[in-house]
């Protein structure tokens, strides 16, 4: 079947959340009710309306548990973030000419208060909350309101969520479901429940082909192949993209204060990234070599992580993603060298085309 519309939930789907959401509704229970909650229960309200979730924990005060859960919630913001591969299938999925959507529990205000949802919204057409229809997951009419919106068939739709309620809606509106299985918290017996499991947000793109929706270009029939961009012209192409490494919080205080034996480590880190863009074709095989005009690398401090944004810039024939996507990996691990000495826990994460684009020169 060839799709026409792929349709995301977002805790679990597109954003890993799920420390968050357990723990601050965990923490809300204990300080309200007195009640330990387990982690297997807190799961079990994922995909939920936050007020269907009080209503079934048979709260007295509503408005009361919402505010202490929303405070408790955004005590936990920073352990949130994008899932890996994200920003990239979004954007491949608009190239391919899919319509999109986003159906989630959540209200409007707490996609417009979300950082990182606000970055996503370019790629989506269409935004269900939980405002928008009476009745919400597991039912089905979250998704028919999408079709509605969209004007699009539920036979030419594909759901993609992490839960049970995701499933049964999906299903209960007549629109094939995959499991988005790349949350730690699901088990394999929760994994053979279902008939189709995605185990990394790529496996959509991967599906591209069998949809009918693009082709793998470098490969032909087993045959590696360098594309031939000699007919394209040229046009002004920028890259963004962005990575972390998340570290010891005594870390980045000694980089912060510039105790790191082996030296001033975001500067470093910099000037690696900016040298490993201008020589990604030696290090990707079937890259083109291209004629960099503008290459800039910003490594900056947070509580427990730094953060690497991108940028690369040419006039050329091809695009330049891979130099923006090299410059921020060859950045991050610059920063690992330097302080693997006094911290063995750092982890690589999120390194992430966030965008490109290809301007007529005239």
């Amino acid at each position: 079947m060839k799709y026409k519309h792929i349709i995301f939930d977002i805790d679990g789907t597109l954003l890993d959340s799920s420390k968050a959401a357990s723990s601050s509704l965990q923490k809300t229970v204990k300080d309200l009710m007195g009640l330990d909650m387990s982690d297997e229960k807190a799961y079990s309200y994922f995909g939920l309306p936050t007020i269907q979730t009080v209503k079934n924990l048979k709260y007295p005060d509503i408005q009361n548990f919402l505010d202490v859960w929303e405070n408790n919630f955004q005590a936990l913001w920073n352990f949130i973030r994008p899932f890996n591969g994200v920003f990239q299938l979004l954007n491949e999925v608009k190239k391919a000419g899919l319509g999109t959507g986003i159906v989630t529990s959540r209200n409007r205000m707490e996609i417009i208060l979300d950082p990182f949802i606000k970055q996503m919204l370019p790629y989506i057409d269409h935004v269900v909350t939980s405002e928008d229809t009476v009745k919400h997951k597991p039912d089905p009419d979250p998704l028919l309101e999408y079709c509605r919106k969209a004007n699009a068939s539920p036979n030419d739709c594909l759901f993609v969520g992490d839960t049970d309620c995701d499933s049964k809606s999906s299903h209960a509106a007549n629109i094939d479901f995959v499991l988005a299985c790349w949350q730690s918290y699901h088990s394999n017996s929760h994994e053979s429940a279902f008939d189709n499991v995605l185990f990394r947000p790529k496996n959509i793109l991967d599906l591209l082909p069998i949809l009918g929706l693009g082709e793998l270009t470098h490969v032909n029939n087993g045959e590696i192949n360098m594309i031939d961009v000699s007919a394209k012209v040229n046009s002004l192409r920028t890259a963004y993209a962005h990575g972390e490494i998340h570290m010891d919080r005594y870390t980045i205080k000694l980089i912060k204060e510039d105790k790191m034996k082996k030296g001033s480590v975001l500067t470093v880190a910099e000037i690696a990234g900016i040298q490993a863009a201008k020589n990604t074709s030696s290090l990707i095989p079937l890259s083109h070599n291209i004629p960099l005009s503008k290459i800039e690398v910003k490594a900056s401090l947070k509580e427990d992580f730094v953060k690497v944004e991108t940028m690369s810039r040419c006039i050329g024939q091809t695009g330049v993603e891979m130099e923006a996507l090299t410059a921020a990996s060859i950045a991050l691990l610059t920063i690992y060298d330097m302080c693997k000495a006094v911290d063995k826990s750092m982890v690589i994460s999120n390194i992430t085309l966030l965008n490109k684009t290809k301007d007529r020169i005239d």
